[in-house]
């Protein structure tokens, strides 16, 4: 069985889905890996965020004012509204359940993807817009 390569999950997550090769080659050499502990809070509801993070392996709980409402895993991106607009507070807090391998975008590299992929952020919003719109018909927890 092969290992997956960083440009091949990056294909598989959704917030990414209508880059081209080209552009998605561009995002692999500008996102840097972590490890995240088991327990730590990835991104706190309320709080101005500047990265996001696309989950590798793991799984991750979204709470909103505490309660949970949903549950997040490989190929999941969070925190992506930050890079779009910079000034919003987060909208959710989210919590590693299991250790987290993730890939970290910081607005820098974001803006560099950007200025030679301007296209890159017209599919970002389309596919948040496919998020909301999935979110508003979801069941709650």
């Amino acid at each position: 069985m092969s290992r997956k390569t960083k440009l091949d999950l990056l294909r598989e997550v959704n917030l990414f889905a209508l880059c081209s090769d080209k552009e998605l080659k561009r995002l692999e050499s500008l996102v840097d890996e972590a490890t995240v502990p088991a327990g730590t809070v990835l991104i706190r509801e309320g709080e101005v965020g500047v990265e996001a993070y696309v989950i590798v392996t793991g799984t991750a709980t979204v709470t909103l004012a505490g309660e949970r409402v949903g549950a997040l895993g490989p190929g999941d991106a969070v925190g992506e509204m930050s890079l779009l607009d910079r000034q919003g507070p987060r909208s959710a807090t989210v919590t590693a359940d299991t250790e987290l391998a993730v890939f970290v975008l910081e607005p820098r590299s974001f803006n560099k993807l950007l200025d030679e992929h301007p296209g890159v952020s017209k599919q970002m919003a389309i596919a948040l817009a496919r998020r909301l719109r999935a979110a508003e018909h979801a069941p709650t927890f």
